[in-house]
């Protein structure tokens, strides 16, 4: 039986599959209706063995989603 393993994902899978997440965290966030508190958000630069986080409170992840990635601070 010849088994075909499915190719890894691309950056862009990646990022893609991190942004949803972390839409989902913000949005979890947002009902805990406080602006002081930092979450620990994905990295979006879309590298599958990145494991880095970024620290935002949901007012910052919200200025910092508009026309750009989350990504730690050396992208």
């Amino acid at each position: 039986m010849n088994v075909q393993q499915a190719p890894p994902p691309s950056r862009a899978e990646v990022a893609d599959t991190r942004r949803l997440i972390n839409d989902g965290i913000a949005s979890s966030a947002e009902l805990l209706d406080d602006e002081v508190i930092l979450f620990e958000f994905l990295c979006e630069c879309g590298a599958s063995s990145c494991d880095e986080v970024v620290h935002l409170t949901v007012a910052q992840y919200h200025v910092r989603r508009v026309g750009a990635v989350v990504a730690h601070p050396t992208l």
